[in-house]
């Protein structure tokens, strides 16, 4: 896990960047793969569609975008995040988010 100094880094880069919406509950926000998508459109439009990613507040539907994000993008960029961690994004736990945004 991240300590105090490495998680104020991220907080600040995040702000950094222009989010759809406000970063209030890092954990809940990035829960439904939107923002993680948002994040990577950023960086690398070229290899992302955003509209495949909708805001979602239902678990199956977070783990739809989550799936479809690791097969459309992640795998495509080398980036591996096991179902497991993204699992506890969905979950809204903290654990989870920091660590795939590192």
């Amino acid at each position: 896990m991240p300590d105090a100094p490495d998680l104020q880094a991220l907080y600040i880069w995040l702000d950094t960047l222009p989010l759809s919406r406000p970063k209030r509950n890092i954990s809940r926000d990035f829960s439904d793969a939107l923002l993680f998508a948002e994040v990577i459109a950023y960086h690398i439009p070229s290899k992302i569609e955003l509209h495949n990613y909708p805001a979602a507040s239902s678990v199956a539907q977070k783990l739809y975008n989550w799936n479809t994000l690791h097969q459309k993008v992640l795998k495509k960029i080398g980036y591996i995040i096991p179902e497991g961690l993204y699992a506890n994004q969905v979950q809204s736990k903290d654990k989870g988010t920091k660590r795939g945004l590192r």
